[in-house]
């Protein structure tokens, strides 16, 4: 990933897309554009976003990276409807490096609980990564593609790109 551009990758089950995943992540958060792992945006720390379409593909790629990607110091929010949130999880979101959600949840959080600080931490996004983007046509895609639509507007006046 040699790369500051959007890009989109298809391949088959069990070709490398999330070694590729990870790759965007370390790039982002420790490459050249990033000076240590709780790099600063102006205002606060970067992050890298992880949506996916099912709770046990997020649960999967939290335990695997927070076990694997932790041991580097970076460290992972888990937002599903599995867990049941209290008022801090605006302290864990903004203490963390990447969070990793269903689009419902993310879409909840970010856009219906706006008014407790949902939506803060967007201009600290340096990374989105979605995985089984193809369910944007499926019925539940609509939220997926109100959350890409809502990340595309902010990042004209953010860090995203």
């Amino acid at each position: 990933v040699n790369t500051n551009e959007s890009f989109v990758t298809s391949a088959p089950t069990g070709s490398g897309k999330t070694v590729l995943f990870e790759l965007a992540i370390l790039h982002a958060l420790r490459g050249k554009h990033a000076t240590s792992v709780a790099a600063r945006s102006n205002t606060g720390r970067r992050k890298v976003i992880y949506l996916a379409p099912l709770r046990s593909l997020v649960s999967e790629k939290f335990r695997d990276w927070s076990h694997r990607l932790g041991r580097i110091g970076l460290t992972f929010a888990e937002l599903t409807g599995d867990r049941d949130y209290g008022a801090d999880i605006w302290r864990e979101m903004e203490n963390v490096d990447i969070i990793l959600a269903t689009p419902e949840k993310f879409d909840r959080v970010t856009r219906l609980d706006a008014n407790r600080g949902g939506m803060s931490f967007f201009a600290d996004v340096c990374c989105v990564l979605i995985d089984e983007v193809h369910l944007i046509g499926d019925s539940r895609g609509g939220c997926l593609e109100a959350i890409v639509s809502r990340l595309k507007l902010l990042s004209k006046s953010s860090l995203l790109a």
